[in-house]
């Protein structure tokens, strides 16, 4: 089992940001979590783009994957803490967790003072994937070459699925990965 991360709306709002946080806890590079009202909000969010029935699909998917995912009992710790009014139930959340890693979009919703006291370190999508990536490159991108492979129209080729990511806010990992998807495809296209 992987290092537990917690999961701000954010990241798990995007399709394809979505998708490469849950395969690669699937290869249990990590281990995620999130919280009830983080789920809420992703609904809330998600409902007027995609549907009522698509996102809760999702939602019904993410649960039934990780079902050991969903921090409950921080409450309590909402008030007292010191980030962005509208997260503070992500960083109670985050710090009732077993993680000691938030990862989000919104880093500015989160002063350093407002992480410290709670012991939570702050992460971009970017950054953390980045981070799994250097763990075990091998498994990372299988996992992302398979997400490739799965698609029925768009992308179809490494540089596509490299711009796919690059798109969604994660250029470095698309930087990094492509060359690994692009010796992948290779061989198996032999």
């Amino acid at each position: 089992m992987g290092f537990p991360v917690f999961f701000d709306t954010c990241v798990l709002f995007g399709e394809v940001v979505n998708d490469v946080i849950l395969r690669l806890a699937e290869e249990l590079l990590f281990t995620p979590y999130w919280s009830g009202d983080v789920l809420d909000e992703l609904e809330r969010n998600l409902t007027p783009r995609i549907g009522k029935e698509r996102t809760q699909r999702r939602i019904c998917a993410m649960n039934s994957a990780f079902p050991d995912a969903a921090v409950e009992g921080y409450a309590p710790l909402i008030r007292d803490m010191t980030c962005d009014d509208k997260d503070r139930h992500v960083l109670a959340a985050a710090a009732y967790s077993p993680a000691a890693t938030l990862v989000t979009f919104n880093l500015k919703d989160f002063p350093p003072q407002s992480i410290q006291s709670v012991g939570i370190e702050l992460r971009h999508p970017d950054d953390f994937l980045m981070d799994v990536l250097d763990l075990d490159p091998a498994r990372v991108s299988h996992a992302c070459y398979d997400a490739l492979m799965s698609y029925r129209l768009y992308p179809q080729t490494p540089l596509e699925y490299a711009s796919m990511l690059t798109k969604s806010g994660l250029p470095n990992f698309a930087g990094r990965l492509l060359p690994l998807l692009e010796t992948l495809h290779e061989s198996r296209s032999i």
